[in-house]
């Protein structure tokens, strides 16, 4: 699998391939988990600045990427990036992006800046960061496009509170948390709609809905640990295409489902993740992407088993013979008096609550 500091990534539906960018990398690599293969899509020229950046959003266009000075576009069936006229703002901070339906994009900068590409457009609108905070404290700070919902209208979070925006008038919906704490969370972390009309929500230790359609009326239900729901370090949010609620937690990964109000666990790390319509799933990590089919996750009371892959005798590596998952017996010659054991576990176990335990016999 892709490794080494890997950022955010992307992917498309009718495609195989994930797109993602790696820290030190000038430009985008894709990989295909069904051959394994790895490819490279360097952006043009150089950049005078640290190699660093994001993948972006499909468009009508192609895919568009970023690194810290400028905005690039893969076109459709073309394997090389072009520079668009289009210089990103100094103080941007760091930037995120959501396809439209209309097969344009929306890309916002943590300063406050909203960059709407409008359909087969190479250089977008602007607002600057006066204009997407419209005057209330806090929106021009942490700014980040999280989801489009079934009208394409793109809801963002900001420290402020979170604003929804129209890409077809160009007008802000804004919902500022200090003016309502009781209707809204005070740090959204992501936004993911359902098939209900219910936009949810993500913060640090709770999880809730709004309803999309009238996203005034605040949150409709909570889910914290005042009833039940203690979840804490949350992230990344995304329902999948039965209606189940997925999100990170410092507990590992969490499924919820809104039906019975109940949820389970699974023990793992990391904080992107995205759904393939095929019903596979990638978590990322910062130095790889798990690639699963969702519904392969089970929740097993059986204890995870580590088994051994290798060991070395005064430094000289040997393998191990016979079945990998089955106990296995070293013998040391006489004048050997020093083991080292390499061991592999499973996927979606943590490590921290593996014991080894390791039997001698004279």
């Amino acid at each position: 699998m892709p490794n080494d500091n890997i950022k955010l990534f992307r992917t498309e539906s009718g495609r195989t391939e994930i797109f993602y960018k790696q820290y030190g990398n000038p430009g985008v690599m894709a990989f295909d988990p069904v051959s394994k293969a790895v490819r490279g899509l360097p952006f043009p020229g150089k950049t005078t600045k640290p190699i660093d950046g994001n993948v972006l959003a499909f468009t009508k266009m192609g895919l568009l990427a970023n690194d810290l000075e400028r905005l690039y576009l893969l076109p459709r069936g073309q394997q090389n990036f072009i520079a668009l006229p289009y210089t990103l703002p100094a103080n941007g901070g760091w930037f995120n992006s959501e396809a439209l339906p209309d097969g344009g994009a929306v890309i916002t900068g943590e300063r406050g800046y909203l960059i709407h590409f409008k359909p087969g457009e190479r250089t977008p609108d602007v607002d600057a960061p006066a204009a997407t905070g419209g005057g209330i404290e806090g929106f021009q700070d942490g700014l980040k496009v999280s989801t489009v919902d079934q009208w394409g209208r793109a809801w963002m979070r900001s420290s402020g509170g979170f604003c929804i925006f129209d890409p077809r008038s160009g007008q802000f919906q804004r919902f500022a948390h200090r003016q309502a704490p009781e209707k809204y969370f005070s740090d959204i972390r992501d936004f993911c709609p359902d098939n209900q009309g219910r936009m949810w929500c993500i913060g640090p230790d709770v999880l809730g809905w709004i309803d999309a359609a009238h996203p005034e009326n605040g949150i409709q239900k909570r889910y914290s640990a005042s009833n039940g729901f203690d979840f804490r370090g949350n992230w990344s949010l995304r329902v999948d295409w039965k209606g189940r609620i997925w999100f990170t937690s410092f507990k590992g990964i969490i499924q919820f489902f809104p039906e019975t109000e109940s949820y389970r666990i699974y023990s793992s790390v990391g904080k992107a993740m995205e759904f393939f319509p095929d019903g596979n799933a990638i978590f990322s990590y910062w130095t790889g992407i798990s690639y699963i089919p969702l519904d392969s996750i089970r929740f097993d009371t059986l204890q995870l088993r580590p088994y051994a892959t290798w060991f070395k005798i005064f430094e000289k590596e040997r393998p191990l013979e016979g079945n990998l998952l089955s106990p296995q017996d070293i013998w040391l010659a006489p004048d050997e008096n020093f083991i080292s054991i390499g061991f592999s576990l499973p996927g979606f176990s943590d490590e921290q609550t593996i014991i080894l335990r390791i039997s001698s016999q004279a």
